[in-house]
């Protein structure tokens, strides 16, 4: 693994947490749930945007230039 992508994910991992203790403390709170909810789905999509454009890349590169792994 490359290590970009294992930063992305513990950059995920730390947002996905932080919106998990906000979406706990909320007391009910819809604006608070709402914007809990928000945090993790946007750090989750970030992860799979980053995974996706790391495995299309590589391919890409490996397609193209004929490399081996």
């Amino acid at each position: 693994m490359n290590w970009p992508v294992a930063i992305a994910g513990a950059i995920a991992l730390l947002f996905v947490s932080v919106g998990a203790i906000e979406y706990m403390t909320a007391g009910g709170s819809d604006d608070k749930v709402e914007r809990a909810k928000s945090t993790m789905r946007n750090a989750l999509v970030g992860l799979v945007i980053v995974l996706l454009s790391y495995f299309i890349i590589r391919n890409f590169v490996t397609l193209t230039f004929s490399i081996k792994k």
